[in-house]
């Protein structure tokens, strides 16, 4: 694959979007990048071109971002964690390794906790951490 190609998937919110660049034959895990809200995954446009020369890398907008549909109410990152994994499982990945900016470090993190086996590592970038005061006005 020259590039990053967009395309589609139908997920548990609608039509969920994704970036993706891949070499012919891939020689690593995928790559799955998680953007930070409010944004999408455009923000990893070159980051996949480079990546994408020995791995799947890929980059979902986050539903309800970019040109993912909106779900029908506001999830929390528990289910848009599910969704991602619903996303591996249609592409058929098996085993990926995960990046992700502030909001997509929780989406990441939440993701290995419910696929350990499935997600080998994790690269978390400005990952938000709240103290007990912040958490209990939620």
């Amino acid at each position: 694959m020259t590039g990053v190609r967009r395309s589609y998937l139908d997920g548990r919110f609608g039509q969920l979007h994704l970036r993706a660049s891949a070499p012919a034959a891939p020689t690593h895990r995928p790559l799955l990048c998680f953007h930070l809200s409010p944004v999408s995954g455009a923000i990893y446009e070159t980051l996949l071109l480079e990546m994408g020369r020995d791995r799947i890398a890929i980059a979902p907008d986050t539903p309800g971002y970019g040109a993912s549909d909106p779900p029908p109410v506001a999830p929390g990152i528990a289910d848009y964690a599910v969704a991602m994994g619903e996303m591996m499982d249609m592409l058929g990945i098996e085993e990926a390794d995960c990046l992700g900016f502030h909001t997509g470090s929780k989406i990441a993190l939440e993701l290995a906790l419910q696929r350990p086996q499935s997600i080998r590592h994790l690269v978390l970038i400005s990952t938000p951490v709240y103290s007990d005061d912040e958490i209990s006005t939620r």
